[in-house]
């Protein structure tokens, strides 16, 4: 009875692990830091721009190749 308990840290019921493993904060690589409202805003611009930009070429591209028959069908309506 005059034996102290063994000073141990408190361990996870499941894993049986140290529960300063959890409680640690992990290694991060890199900062994410915040970003406003408006950066996000200028991001999702800034795609949407690009994505605009790519269709509005290959509808450009689609339409050249299809010039034929764009002409026959609006002749169809001009004669």
């Amino acid at each position: 009875m005059g034996q102290a308990m063994p000073a141990t840290a408190p361990v996870h019921q499941c894993t049986n692990t140290p529960i300063h493993q959890y409680t640690t904060m992990g290694y991060q690589s890199r900062k994410r830091g915040y970003k406003s409202r408006r950066e996000k805003f200028d991001e999702t611009m800034r795609a949407t721009r690009i994505f605009l930009i790519f269709l509005s070429i290959g509808m450009a591209v689609w339409a050249f190749r299809n010039r034929y028959e764009f002409w026959g069908w609006l002749q169809t309506y001009i004669y």
